[in-house]
């Protein structure tokens, strides 16, 4: 109840400063979709100005739809995959991350994104063989 209680609260918090600045117009709240890859491909640029991230899947999702992306230095460089990464610090102001922005170029051909996620490792379809493979191979031979 706690986490709930807390999201609400910064969910609140989000709101405020989006009526403050008067930026209604220009941010939107979706909330939980699922169709997320529709609205990557929408996209110019992907940012993720995160204080503290884990491997961020929302960052592997933007890059395999070949969208250029600025991630704060506290996403970790391995989450960079398709060299349209740029990462810059939280704590200098927007000058650095205008500057990232406008260096940030669309792949051509945005498919192309997805391929280089599947070769960096991140498959379903790869994935899911690779561990099926592992789990015959442990299974007892009666049981296979």
């Amino acid at each position: 109840m706690k986490s709930f209680t807390r999201k609400k609260i910064q969910g609140q918090k989000v709101k405020q400063a989006i009526e403050k600045h008067h930026a209604e117009d220009y941010v939107k709240l979706l909330g939980m979709r699922r169709d997320v890859q529709n609205l990557l491909m929408a996209m110019d640029v992907f940012l993720l100005p995160s204080q503290y991230e884990g491997l961020p899947v929302v960052g592997i999702e933007a890059q395999c739809t070949g969208l250029p992306c600025v991630f704060s230095s506290g996403v970790p460089k391995e989450s960079q995959f398709s060299g349209n990464v740029e990462f810059v610090p939280i704590d200098q102001g927007p000058q650095p991350w205008g500057d990232a922005i406008k260096q940030r170029k669309a792949l051509e051909n945005r498919e192309e994104g997805a391929k280089t996620i599947q070769t960096a490792g991140y498959s379903i379809n790869t994935e899911t063989q690779r561990v099926e493979k592992l789990i015959w191979r442990y299974l007892p031979e009666d049981v296979r």
